[in-house]
């Protein structure tokens, strides 16, 4: 597979700060931020003049101007799967932001694509690959506690997540897709894959259209059990 040389990002809010600072980060491995795109002309204008690469507000025009290795994909969930689907007809590998699509068929119809397309697809998930859920790891895979049949995994903050991502207060389907995805993630990590779940949600926060905590039980395919919990 070549070598992924010239990035396009899409989306240039909040949460895709993170995005540019870190493909700007592998520059120095010839990594180059070639095309920045967003709705917005100021956010996209702003993206392009502290990363690099030419801005655009229209994916379509990206896509035609841009010789890209790879997108990356950090827009709303709503419009993941247009913008998915645009990629891949196009032949360009893509990496998409979680959530990765509102339904389950969504989901389906983007994989099917890539794979019909023979187009590399990934979402984002980063919780299981920092350094030290990684040393937390290979203690649990080294047999120093033995065999791990109970776990407990908790995600609790208080910081103000609605002042940068304020359309996540209209979000009907909220911490389990935002949070909860890396939470219990981290479960099938560290104890196997799950064949039972049950959930308890909670609305904590007024003025909300979601959950904005989910308390859950676990069953993994090994007869272990964990609770996963997280809240905003």
């Amino acid at each position: 597979m070549p070598e992924v040389k010239r990035v396009g990002v899409l989306g240039c809010g909040f949460f895709a700060q993170n995005h540019l600072n870190a493909w700007r980060d592998l520059a120095s491995r010839d990594v180059e931020i070639v095309a920045v795109c967003d709705t917005d002309r100021g956010k996209a204008d702003s993206a392009a003049e502290q990363f690099g690469g030419t801005a655009y507000t229209d994916a379509a025009e990206m896509f035609a101007k841009a010789r890209l290795d790879l997108v990356d994909i950090v827009t709303q969930v709503a419009s993941h799967r247009p913008l998915v689907e645009m990629a891949l007809r196009g032949g360009v590998r893509t990496i998409v932001q979680k959530p990765f699509a509102p339904s389950l068929a969504d989901c389906v119809a983007m994989t099917d694509l890539a794979r019909e397309k023979s187009v590399p697809l990934a979402v984002h998930e980063n919780f299981r690959f920092q350094p030290a859920l990684l040393e937390a790891k290979a203690v649990v895979d080294g047999g120093e506690i033995g065999s791990p049949n109970w776990a407990r995994i908790s995600f609790r903050t208080g910081y103000d997540i609605y002042a940068g991502q304020p359309y996540l207060l209209t979000e009907k389907k909220f911490v389990i897709a935002d949070l909860g995805a890396h939470v219990l993630d981290l479960a099938r990590f560290y104890l196997g894959e799950v064949e039972q779940i049950t959930a308890e949600t909670q609305q904590r926060r007024r003025g909300l259209s979601g959950e904005d905590t989910a308390t859950m039980l676990l069953r993994h395919k090994s007869g272990a059990v964990s609770v996963v919990e997280c809240t905003y």
